[in-house]
């Protein structure tokens, strides 16, 4: 055993082991009314979790490499540990959200052997090359629609939350003007639909998400 690099790889868990405390900013910004919201562990988990399922039922397992797409998917938020849990509303180009997250990643990934192919992996994952980043980027979007389904459900979250500005962000303006009645879980359903189309999802498939009963 070569005793530096398991303590490397053991600092390296402490590092991601601080996403346990950082907070997803969706649910503050739409100020959710629950005890506890999500942290950005928990949604790198239950994204794994929502992955295996989906590739499971959708037969897509023998087409993945599963251990690449959950490697990809636990790893995907290192570089919110440097910049926090951006949202839409914070208006940072992805392109300088993507670089500065990844300049970030690549610090705490050099404690790593073969640190190379993690931060080709986050590279594939910010554009969406390889299917498996089109998969996990899917989950990642559609974990935080279940998560507001969630909180719409329990009645801990609604559109009369929002701001005027939050309201008026074009695209959401947009959607609220196209669909009237429409809740904030659908409102985020149509708003990522574009990245469920790999998935099989269809805007209408909106109906099986909406008919699930939260307990």
């Amino acid at each position: 055993m070569n005793k530096l690099d398991v303590k490397n790889g053991l600092e390296f868990y402490f590092d991601l082991n601080k996403l346990k405390t950082l907070i997803r900013q969706g649910a503050v910004k739409w100020k959710v009314n629950r005890p506890r919201l999500e942290s950005v562990a928990e949604h790198i988990a239950l994204t794994e979790t929502l992955a295996i399922a989906l590739a499971n039922q959708l037969n897509l397992t023998k087409k993945m490499d599963m251990g690449y797409l959950l490697t990809m998917i636990n790893f995907h938020e290192i570089g919110e540990l440097n910049i926090g849990d951006l949202t839409i509303y914070d208006n940072v180009p992805a392109n300088k959200k993507h670089e500065s997250e990844l300049n970030y990643a690549k610090q705490l990934l050099a404690k790593l052997k073969n640190s190379k192919f993690f931060v080709d992996m986050l590279k594939d994952f910010n554009s969406s090359t390889s299917f498996e980043a089109k998969f996990a980027k899917a989950c990642d979007r559609l974990e935080n629609v279940l998560e507001f389904k969630k909180y719409c459900d329990l009645h801990q979250v609604s559109l009369s939350n929002a701001s005027a500005e939050m309201l008026n962000f074009p695209p959401v303006k947009t959607l609220l003007e196209q669909h009237k009645n429409m809740e904030l879980d659908e409102l985020w359903y149509r708003y990522h639909l574009s990245s469920f189309a790999m998935l099989g999802f269809k805007e209408s498939d909106w109906e099986i998400i909406k008919n699930i009963k939260i307990n």
